[in-house]
């Protein structure tokens, strides 16, 4: 014979979650409703004895607000539970491109685009045959692929060649202001005033790890396998002390921190001595300056993220084409897929796009190479200007 089931003698004493929820809301209800009906009663005496208008009474309302309740409580737990099944249809649905929106956030960041950037650099060259579109930005990040994007979908029609140039005539790796100090080689009668540069930036610790691949002109004492190396951890007396004060932004005590120096050798603008040398105090310093440099320029200029162009190449070049009055040159967009530095010489086992979106859609690899007191240091020293303007953590 069957044994009726008998619930636990702990699930008799006292009432499941659910049970207690139901009876928090019934109690809420029953609270509401009795300040209601003060309140309305209040009111209708109010009215009655200064308006001569007749007096309801609250057994009246009563019906009505019982009504209320009792559908406010069904709506509610209806209202539960489809919330709970919502909630569990997001997150499988966000499972995917969780950690892209983690790391960069869940829109593109770039700057020029929301202010009078467009209308001011129209202005400065009203002629569509004068306009020229020059990228910018430090070595690896993009650069390559930003300008071939430009170059296989946009165009200035009324210019001849269309106006895309793969990069600024004063050099794309330079600083800002070797613009009007130096002309590339390829560049020596392009008038530069006429020239809107786009500048591209990437996630500074992406930034590090990959010019500890790929270093290009700069030049520093990388260690062998410690890289990126922002400071002379060997030389720290408790290099755990010096981790906990850089977390907790306290760099009083470490005015006088040594770090691995970077020179970077730009093409030549004749104003430096050695010409063309400028020296950094770390790949913090350097990521910092260059970018400051551009953002502080007074002339017109665009950034956009690396990220962005990397996720939504579509978006970010139909915004940089739409700001110089510029055409799309044909319907169908198409993704630049393979490497946009080609594979031989400094630019050998560059990355691909599939490879890129593995890479940068990762955040274990964010930290990669990185000792603590290194990525502490990165983590405080890094611009919180630049951080904050394009959502970089």
């Amino acid at each position: 014979m069957e044994l009726p089931h008998i619930l636990p003698q702990s699930s008799l004493a006292r009432p499941s979650t659910s049970h207690r929820n139901l009876i928090s809301i019934l109690l809420s209800c029953l609270v509401i409703s009795a300040v209601l009906l003060f309140s309305v009663n209040t009111i209708a005496l109010w009215q009655s004895i200064t308006l001569s208008q007749p007096f309801v009474s609250s057994a009246k309302l009563g019906a009505f607000l019982k009504e209320d309740v009792e559908q406010f409580v069904m709506s509610t737990m209806e209202e539960s539970n489809a919330y709970q099944d919502n909630v569990n249809n997001e997150l499988e649905t966000e499972t995917e491109t969780d950690p892209v929106k983690l790391l960069y956030g869940s829109r593109r960041y770039s700057l020029g685009f929301d202010d009078d950037t467009c209308k001011r650099f129209l202005a400065h060259v009203p002629d569509p045959q004068n306009r020229l579109i020059g990228v910018a930005g430090l070595f690896n990040t993009g650069t390559n692929l930003l300008g071939n994007v430009m170059n296989k979908h946009c165009q200035i029609p009324e210019r001849n060649g269309g106006g895309m140039r793969s990069q600024v005539p004063w050099g794309k790796h330079n600083p800002s202001f070797w613009r009007t100090l130096h002309s590339a080689k390829s560049s020596l009668d392009v008038n530069q005033t006429n020239v809107l540069p786009v500048v591209i930036i990437k996630d500074p610790l992406f930034w590090m790890s990959s010019m500890c691949r790929h270093s290009y002109a700069a030049n520093w004492n990388r260690r062998a396998g410690h890289c990126p190396n922002l400071v002379h951890n060997d030389e720290l007396l408790n290099p755990m002390d010096a981790t906990s004060s850089l977390k907790r932004g306290d760099l009083n005590d470490f005015v006088d921190l040594k770090t691995y120096h970077v020179d970077v050798n730009y093409q030549n603008d004749k104003t430096h001595e050695p010409p063309g040398k400028v020296n950094y105090n770390s790949l913090v310093d350097l990521w910092n300056q260059w970018y400051e440099n551009y953002v502080d320029l007074p002339t017109p200029r665009l950034m956009v993220r690396f990220e962005d162009l990397l996720f939504s190449q579509e978006e970010v070049a139909r915004d940089i084409c739409e700001c110089v009055d510029g055409e799309w040159k044909r319907d169908n967009f198409e993704i630049v897929e393979n490497s946009a530095k080609g594979d031989k010489g400094a630019h050998e086992n560059a990355n691909g796009r599939e490879e890129a979106i593995a890479r940068y859609g990762n955040i274990e690899l964010r930290e990669e190479g990185f000792n603590d007191v290194d990525l502490a240091f990165a983590r405080q020293m890094t611009s919180t200007r630049l951080k904050k303007l394009f959502n970089y953590k």
